[in-house]
């Protein structure tokens, strides 16, 4: 019996390294490709309206994927949608590298791997948690994971801004490869998730008991809006393509040291995610208002990764450590929500930058702040995520 529990634990443990791997390997992924996609979109003559567009439908796809996911995660074994995600986005990539020829073809994509990163998250959060043991190491190194790939995909994001876009995504399909073909040589169990399923009533007492699940959208609105509009905007204010992979490796960087030092430090969430909001829609405001050098953007950009890392730092903890019949939901509300805001921050700055460039962030930076509102209001609830 002992023999078998311990290959039990080599096997979930060698599982869970694979999982590292990917959150790693994708985040990297998304990190590169992320600014390249607007600024390919610019390149080929796309209006405003059009890069929001781009810039929105794919975060409403991830919105609607991410609840799908996490329902589907109790019916069938969420390692399933884990690998389809990771073939949608190989195929995706690999449409980015040889079909695009209009502004019309990246939104056209955008929605597929929209799809593709909504099935990645909630399903291989979930089945993280089922296969390691220890909950609160997992937030570190599962955080650890996919920060440490998103700096270094901003680091490497100014070299893709510069090189043929088709080599970029050829790449990118290829990881993606790669990664499913190895998963699909990992065993999981396959009743791993039996004894979690849950029915819809579930889901309505976790949205409608408690709405902390909306703030991670106060995280993902001010990224939303500069990864959409900045690189495209970049060349239009005199800036050059490696002052576009600065600023997003300063927001990334500093979003994963705030990020690291909160999650250990801060204990008393409500008044971090009340900092976090101030200081990413400050650093909003001087990206619209004050964006005359590089030196102006580079501090905006410091301010909007301490406060994101510090909104971020206040509520993934408290989805993935939820009870284990629920965690789906929890997770795909996480996601969902995130989703939210990448949707809303570049659908109406679209919408309003065809009539100036500033005010995607300007409006943006309200919207952070009227968010503070509800904050204050029902403090107690957020209370519930210490």
């Amino acid at each position: 019996m002992s023999l078998k529990h311990d290959q039990s634990r080599s096997l979930n443990r060698h599982r869970a390294y694979y999982l590292f791997a990917v959150s790693f390997s994708m985040s990297v992924v998304q990190a590169v490709t992320m600014p390249v996609i607007p600024y390919m979109a610019y390149k080929l003559g796309a209006s405003q309206f059009i890069i929001g567009m781009i810039g929105s439908i794919g975060s409403l796809l991830y919105c609607i994927g991410t609840l799908a996911s996490g329902i589907l995660s109790a019916i069938v074994v969420p390692y399933r949608i884990f690998l389809l995600s990771l073939m949608l986005y190989t195929v995706t990539a690999l449409g980015y590298a040889l079909l695009v020829r209009d502004p019309i073809d990246i939104l056209l994509l955008k929605i597929i791997e929209g799809l593709s990163w909504s099935f990645l998250w909630p399903p291989l959060e979930s089945t993280l948690a089922d296969v390691y043991s220890s909950h609160e190491r997992l937030v570190s190194i599962f955080s650890f994971s996919w920060s440490s790939g998103m700096i270094l995909g901003s680091i490497l994001s100014n070299w893709s801004l510069r090189c043929k876009f088709s080599t970029v995504f050829f790449l990118s399909s290829s990881i993606s490869f790669l990664c499913l073909i190895y998963g699909l040589l990992v065993r999981f169990d396959t009743n791993i998730s039996k004894a979690l399923r849950y029915s819809i009533n579930d889901v309505k007492d976790v949205m409608f008991s408690d709405i902390t699940w909306l703030y991670p959208l106060f995280y993902s609105l001010p990224l939303g809006i500069i990864f959409t509009f900045f690189p495209s905007h970049a060349p239009i204010w005199g800036f050059n393509e490696s002052i576009i992979a600065s600023a997003i490796f300063v927001i990334i960087s500093s979003r994963t040291l705030v990020f690291t030092l909160a999650e250990k430090y801060v204990t008393k969430r409500a008044l971090s995610m009340f900092l976090g909001s101030l200081l990413a829609s400050t650093g909003l405001l001087i990206y619209g208002l004050v964006h005359a050098s590089a030196h102006t953007i580079m501090t905006a950009s410091l301010l909007i990764g301490f406060g994101t890392g510090l909104i971020y730092a206040s509520l993934f903890h408290s989805a993935i450590t939820s009870s284990d019949r629920l965690r789906s939901i929890h997770t795909s509300l996480f996601e969902f929500s995130i989703g939210l805001g990448y949707f809303i921050g570049p659908l109406i700055g679209g919408m309003v930058a065809e009539l100036h460039l500033s005010l995607p962030y300007v409006i943006g930076a309200l919207m952070q702040l009227i968010g503070l509102v509800p904050l204050l209001l029902r403090s107690k609830a957020l209370a519930v995520v210490s």
